[in-house]
């Protein structure tokens, strides 16, 4: 009984460490405040083989962020901030059936709280402090119209005051983007420029457990005073 009680437990904090090390969630979001401009601008410099395209974030477009209860920061909720993106290409956007897609190589983001000075949940945050950065390899913007996506695909390195991460490789982000007009296409050349607004999620791994975790643990921590209970008494009545 008491060796399949320790295997119980310890096969309950193994799952525990194995979800808190690896387990990738969503854990903050944005999207534009209501009446405010484009937040997103792509725009295209030359023509044909020597043409290249940056992103960039619009600073008179506010957006509202959040993290999410995963971070036990949800009190972190549409607070207006200022996203600044960056990312350029000097590689054409090809299509595939109706799809175009303009790769997008490294990158860099910062999303700036751009209210008053307050605090939050025990947390002090000032105008122009950073809530959440990151870096990217690639990041691919794809789609058609006025329907257009920006996700990661080689991993994002996030930073952060107010929350941890691990393993980069693992973490992501996914943007939807709305052009202004139907962006330029011409097989063999970069994107055509327009301005955009977007909403966005990022996904990652955080190095606090999350509460299914912690309750995978506390089982585990259960299991085992249990079987040291058990083992306290045989040992007392042996005696």
């Amino acid at each position: 009984m008491r060796t399949t009680t320790l295997a119980l437990a310890s096969a309950a904090l193994l799952t525990f460490c194995a979800s808190a090390a690896s387990a990738a969630t969503v854990f903050a979001e944005y999207q534009l405040t209501p009446a405010a401009n484009n937040d997103l601008k792509w725009t295209k410099v030359g023509s044909g083989k020597t043409a290249t395209g940056s992103l960039s974030g619009d600073a008179s477009g506010l957006v509202d962020f959040s993290f999410l209860s995963s971070t036990g920061l949800n009190h972190f909720f549409n607070l207006k901030s200022l996203i600044s993106f960056s990312g350029s290409s000097d590689g054409p956007a090809v299509q595939t059936g109706s799809t175009i897609d303009q790769p997008i190589d490294d990158g860099t983001f910062d999303i700036t709280y751009d209210g008053n000075k307050t605090s939050i949940g025990g947390h002090a945050i000032s105008n122009g402090e950073v809530l959440l950065s990151g870096t990217f390899a690639d990041a691919d913007l794809t789609g058609s119209g006025l329907s257009w996506a920006l996700d990661s695909v080689a991993g994002v390195t996030y930073s952060s005051p107010f929350v941890s991460f691990t393993d980069p490789a693992a973490n992501s982000f996914a943007l939807e983007i709305i052009p202004n007009k139907t962006p330029d296409f011409k097989k063999g050349d970069v994107l055509g420029s327009f301005n955009a607004t977007s909403t966005g999620s990022f996904e990652g791994t955080l190095a606090v457990p999350e509460p299914a975790s912690w309750s995978m643990l506390i089982f585990g921590f259960g299991l085992v005073g249990g079987a040291l209970r058990m083992r306290a008494r045989d040992a007392r009545q042996a005696s």
